[in-house]
């Protein structure tokens, strides 16, 4: 028997999900494919390399499992409201997500890895998105998990995409960010300086 999103909820249906769920990613790793010339696809082996990339892998399939199932465990939760207001929001959220992504990915160009890897001579990248913020294909990807989140359309559902990965993605903020001081110093102290990790105002 096939997990009917629409079923639970009363109007934000699979397919809408799916769509959203199958677009952030194909968008991923065409960006990351344009960026790099290399599709970075094989996480097993990207692991080995860095191991910070199982928090998220874990805490981002953690996070789908419950949003999915979450209008059939708890039902309560469940919003009022029109759910093609629903649908419409979190697509937004979705689209801008994807887009702050794809736009930070695009930006660093080769520069960028799934791994961290810093060089000595890395420049400090600050154009772009990164003039806002230091991670901002991470916010992108916060951004496009909560959208999924409200698509569904029940509280936990939204909860669990917005914060479960979130933890996954402030262990890897914290890796990325140690390697970076190390390596480049006060040029990355400079950068850093007034720009939010991952939520303005908040990180």
């Amino acid at each position: 028997m096939s997990f009917d999103v629409k079923a639970q909820t009363g109007g934000a249906t699979s397919p809408l999900v799916a769509l959203a769920i199958i677009a952030l990613f194909a968008v991923d790793y065409l960006a990351v494919r344009t960026a790099t010339g290399h599709w970075q696809t094989n996480v097993l082996k990207l692991a080995v390399r860095d191991p910070s990339i199982i928090p998220i892998q874990i805490t981002m399939a953690a996070g789908f499992v419950i949003a999915l199932f979450a209008p059939r465990f708890a039902p309560a939760l469940d919003l009022r409201g029109p759910t093609w207001i629903s649908a419409t929001i979190g697509m937004i959220l979705v689209a801008v997500g994807i887009a702050l992504r794809a736009w930070a990915i695009l930006t660093l160009g080769a520069s960028f890895s799934r791994a961290v890897r810093v060089e000595p001579d890395q420049v400090v990248v600050t154009n772009g998105p990164y003039r806002f913020g230091r991670h901002p294909s991470y916010t992108g990807l916060l951004l496009a998990f909560t959208g999924i989140g409200v698509i569904v359309w029940n509280g936990l559902s939204i909860a669990a995409l917005a914060l479960v990965p979130a933890i996954g993605l402030v262990i890897r903020i914290l890796v990325e960010e140690r390697a970076l001081r190390s390596m480049l110093g006060s040029r990355y102290e400079d950068y850093s300086r007034g720009r939010p990790r991952l939520i303005p105002g908040i990180w």
